[in-house]
């Protein structure tokens, strides 16, 4: 379950995020759409998971969430698979599996 549901280009952070679950995974994937500290972290423990569900297509979206550290929260699901995702600054700072 992931919350109300709402179009990928609901607004910037979905647009952004969309076109990120578009493109297929890669070196340049990480370099562009994760943030440089979080990386090594989130490659580690989602790497596998990326390769094999990216380039996503009929992806739902949840309604965005404003965090108080200015970050937006937006719930996924693929397939069988949900995700949570927080991007900051247009590129993710966190991911975790619903």
């Amino acid at each position: 379950m992931i919350g109300q549901i709402c179009d990928p280009d609901a607004d910037e952070a979905h647009k952004v995020l969309s076109a990120m679950l578009g493109r297929g995974y890669s070196f340049e994937w990480t370099q562009e759409c994760i943030a440089e500290d979080m990386r090594a972290p989130l490659v580690n423990l989602f790497g596998t998971w990326l390769s094999e569900h990216l380039p996503a297509e009929n992806v739902l979206f949840s309604v965005s969430h404003e965090n108080s550290d200015s970050s937006v929260s937006i719930n996924v699901r693929i397939g069988a698979f949900c995700m949570a995702f927080v991007l900051k600054d247009n590129v993710i700072i966190s991911m975790k599996d619903l």
